[in-house]
Formats: C-alpha cells, sequence, structure tokens
C-alpha cells in the first residue's frame, strides 16, 4: 500500500494534483483540510481510494493536518505530496519495484519546476531534502511525528528524525527523480 499525503491548503491546485495520481487500488491518498473552510465540490470525493480529514485547526497547521493523517497509516508506505507539486510517476514505480530487504527510507532525486535537478540523494539534513524526495515506510510513524521547530524547515526536521530513529542501515539512495517541487506554485 502506498500512501500519500496533502495537507490542503490551495484549493485550485486540488484537481490537477488528484489527477496526477495514478488510479491503482493500492494507493490511498489522505487529504487534509480545515473544517472552517468549505469541502470544494468535486467527485474526488466519491473515490473510495481518497480519504478526506476535516480538522479543526488553523488553515496554516500543516502539524495538525500531517499528524491526524499520519495516524491512520497502519502499514505499507507513505509519500508526502503538497498541494502545489504534481505527483511524479517515478514514485510510484519505484515503489511498485521495492524489495523488502528490511530498508525503511529512501531518497531520491527531486526536479524544480523547470525540470531541472533541484536536489541530489542525500542523507536528511536541511538544505538536502524536501518533504516530497523522500518514500518511508509507515513503522516509523508509531516513532516519528510532524513537530513545530523554530529555526529549520518542519519537513527537513521531520525526515532528520526519522533518519535518526531508522539510523543510516535502513536509508537507500535512488538513482531516479522521484518527486518534483512546487511545480503548480508561484
Amino acid at each position: 500500500m502506498l500512501h500519500i499525503q496533502t495537507p490542503l491548503y490551495r484549493y485550485e491546485n486540488l484537481e490537477k494534483v488528484y489527477n496526477s495520481i495514478p488510479k491503482h487500488e493500492d494507493i490511498t491518498w489522505h487529504v487534509s483540510k480545515v473544517k472552517s473552510r468549505e469541502t470544494p465540490s468535486s467527485p474526488i470525493w466519491e473515490d473510495k481510494r481518497v480519504k478526506l480529514y476535516d480538522i479543526d485547526c488553523k488553515d496554516s497547521d500543516t502539524i495538525t493536518k500531517r499528524n491526524t493523517s499520519f495516524a491512520e497509516m497502519k502499514e505499507g508506505w507513505f509519500h508526502l505530496l503538497d498541494d502545489d507539486t504534481l505527483f511524479n510517476m517515478n514514485m510510484y514505480n519505484f515503489y511498485k519495484s521495492i524489495k523488502d530487504d528490511g530498508t525503511r527510507m529512501y531518497v531520491g532525486f527531486q526536479n524544480d519546476k523547470n525540470g531541472n535537478i533541484r536536489l541530489k540523494p542525500f542523507f536528511p539534513v536541511c538544505n538536502y531534502i524536501d518533504s516530497g524526495n523522500v518514500l518511508c515506510h509507515t513503522s516509523l510513524l508509531k516513532d516519528v511525528k510532524w513537530h513545530q521547530f523554530r529555526n529549520e524547515p518542519k519537513d527537513c526536521v521531520f525526515w532528520k528524525k526519522c533518519y535518526q530513529v531508522l539510523g543510516e542501515k535502513n536509508l537507500k539512495f535512488v538513482k531516479l527523480v522521484i518527486s518534483d517541487y512546487n511545480v503548480l506554485g508561484l
């Protein structure tokens, strides 16, 4: 099972992000939004592979949005997909190719919106990792949650914590572009 997690904020991108995700039964798209904003009318919500979480928090609160859906991911793998980014099909193809050798975290290349390499696979430290260029096993979500940190972006701190819990033997680098960065952003 591949879980894709998106904290919804930019509703105008919803259809494009949804249409970029393959329509396979082994994918669940977890979308978190705040209760105070109306759920956009869309056939997306009729798709049984899409799980919508209406959360009582501020719209900017990605911590609560992410952790709410993390709590529902019990098996398989997860990937973080921001609401200004399209799903990269290489991520799905790579996920399908994984053989269970005990590895629990994979870091791949990430393209910028022009198709140029933005990030190369590297150890999870700030400025070298983004929320989207990682595929991780859901078993880690028992030990690691999304948190607020003052001086560092939340995504790199989350992945750094995951890496600390897993250790180097559970990290592998992927020689593929498995994510894109802010493709739909300004």
